[in-house]
């Protein structure tokens, strides 16, 4: 499996950013390689995209109200060329460890590289590092 780009996709697209995209917030989090089961560190883009119903299917008390579903923006090595497609499918195929997930805005993304000098994942003053995402930065 090719690594060591996720991080620097992750960050691009983010900064770059897409007018379509509503509150989009930077992921690192371990998931679960699909073949070996290990779990490896990674990064990617989680966004709202808002859900428009025809307004003969709009119930009447929503008013401007439009709901959103979270989808992944993912262009690293292993998903280069895919869609984004829903955050609830994405996590079924990645199987993400929620206790090492961290998620960052841009501002907050810009700040940690800009204090770090490189893409992630950043240290956090209550943490350790991730071991195995400094083995894909070497």
């Amino acid at each position: 499996m090719a690594k060591g780009n996720c991080y620097q996709c992750a960050y691009d697209a983010l900064l770059r950013g897409n007018k379509d995209w509503q509150n989009p917030r930077l992921i690192h989090s371990d998931i679960t390689h699909s073949h070996t089961g290990e779990p490896y560190d990674h990064a990617y883009i989680v966004y709202d995209m808002p859900m428009p119903f025809p307004d003969d299917m709009r119930p009447p008390e929503w008013g401007d109200y439009i709901p959103t579903i979270e989808m992944v923006h993912d262009q690293s090595n292993s998903f280069k060329g895919s869609d984004d497609i829903p955050r609830a499918l994405y996590e079924m195929m990645a199987r993400p460890n929620y206790d090492t997930m961290r998620q960052y805005t841009l501002d907050e993304m810009l700040k940690r590289s800009l204090e770090s000098g490189h893409y992630g994942p950043w240290i956090h003053e209550d943490e350790e590092p991730f071991e195995k995402a400094w083995e894909c930065m070497r």
